[in-house]
């Protein structure tokens, strides 16, 4: 029998079988071994389930939110280790959506994207302190390699 923080049982037991928290390969248990805590706010409710399962195939934990109002309010409430936001998106666009982030914690990197790109829009994302602007659509490797280069993976 394997032996676990008693504050970490009901929660572990409650979210993973114990099969899924030790892998025959390593010797040591797996629960929250995620790389990066990621807030992905994408008001396309289709696009983001995409995104969300390709991130988290690279063991990311990411929480999708569909407006700039609910990204705002998830930022509060969490820590997070980077930010990948749509330019335009109800409620509150991801241009200010960044700028509030940006003054909550300016040292979250952002990454945002767009299906229209303007370049104002493009200059507004960089003057807001995105490290990196990508167009819909968009290489699902190419965002993949951003985020290890600029989280230091």
């Amino acid at each position: 029998m394997h032996w676990y923080p008693s504050c970490l049982n009901s929660y572990i037991f409650s979210k993973r079988t114990h099969n899924e928290l030790y892998s025959p390969l390593q010797a040591k248990p797996c629960w929250g071994s995620y790389i990066l805590k990621i807030l992905l706010a994408e008001d396309d409710k289709n696009f983001g389930i995409v995104l969300k399962n390709e991130l988290e195939e690279e063991r990311y934990s990411i929480d999708l939110v569909h407006n700039g109002v609910e990204a705002v309010l998830n930022f509060i409430e969490n820590a997070y280790d980077l930010v990948l936001i749509d330019i335009k998106m109800p409620k509150l666009d991801g241009i200010n959506t960044l700028r509030i982030l940006k003054k909550l914690n300016p040292d979250v990197p952002a990454i945002v994207f767009s299906g229209n790109s303007r370049l104002a829009d493009i200059e507004d994302a960089f003057e807001a302190g995105v490290i990196r602007y990508f167009s819909k659509p968009f290489v699902m490797a190419d965002l993949k390699e951003c985020i290890k280069r600029n989280c230091n993976q």
